[in-house]
């Protein structure tokens, strides 16, 4: 937060502190966070606007909208794996999981070894019932960093899910 405060335009922070409000189930900032990020990207200046919301902005709206602007600059620089790794963040919001998972999915293909990206495609899985998807996941992310304490506690909660007990210890 110190970070956008003092660069409003920064674009790594942007992008963090979205993901995390995310992870707060802070739907609206997260929304507003991401959506500042693509609009401050200088890839995506060309990218129509979104309307700023305001106290009255639906939160579904919303979230179509900022949807549609990513998917809009997905079509443009396929190749970033950062928006697909959103476009992941933003389905799993709307809880459409099976799209979650092709994002996150596509956005691992382009960085393969981002412990992080393994670790939110085995929460999707998970969130969307697929515990034993979810495994191997988290497992990978693990591998890349043995110590990421998300993951384990995904890990732990996926083995209790599919009531083994013994390795969720």
């Amino acid at each position: 937060r110190r970070a956008v405060a003092s660069d409003p335009h920064n674009l790594d922070a942007l992008l963090a502190l979205g993901v995390s409000y995310t992870n707060e189930l802070d739907q609206t900032r997260a929304l507003q966070h991401l959506q500042h990020w693509i609009e401050s990207h200088p890839d995506f200046v060309s990218l129509d606007s979104v309307p700023a919301p305001d106290a009255n902005t639906n939160p579904f709206r919303l979230q179509q909208q900022v949807t549609s602007l990513f998917e809009r600059a997905v079509a443009l620089t396929p190749q970033n794996a950062d928006l697909h790794a959103v476009l992941g963040v933003l389905h799993n919001l709307s809880r459409d999981y099976p799209q979650a998972i092709e994002a996150f999915k596509r956005s691992l293909e382009l960085r393969p070894s981002d412990y992080s990206l393994w670790n939110k495609l085995g929460a999707t899985q998970a969130n969307a019932m697929s515990c034993e998807a979810a495994v191997p996941c988290y497992m990978r992310a693990l591998e890349l960093k043995p110590q990421y304490v998300r993951a384990l506690s995904n890990l732990g909660i996926s083995y209790g899910n599919m009531a083994l007990h013994q390795e969720a210890a």
